[in-house]
């Protein structure tokens, strides 16, 4: 990385546009797409509901389904988070 040279306002403020991007990039590959995931997980619970629609409801199906959910429940909870802080931050 290239030192900064300047004013100390020039510098601080060039600080926090580098800190900015690299926040951006530690989130995306920390958290991903929290709208992907939810979309994701909504898909395999969806897909899961039609088998046992179609097949009858089964322990080795049942167990899925719970899972499914708790994955799709903890990733909406992120995603109500994620809006929450974007308004709180408008």
């Amino acid at each position: 990385m290239e030192p900064l040279v300047g004013c100390p306002m020039f510098i601080l403020s060039q600080k926090l546009k580098r800190l900015k991007i690299a926040l951006k990039e530690w989130n995306k590959n920390t958290f991903g797409d929290i709208h992907v995931k939810v979309k994701d997980d909504e898909t395999h619970l969806n897909h899961i509901q039609m088998q046992i629609d179609s097949n009858g409801s089964s322990s080795t199906l049942l167990n899925p389904q719970k899972q499914a959910q708790m994955n799709l429940d903890e990733a909406l909870n992120m995603q109500e988070v994620f809006w929450k802080e974007k308004a709180s931050y408008s």
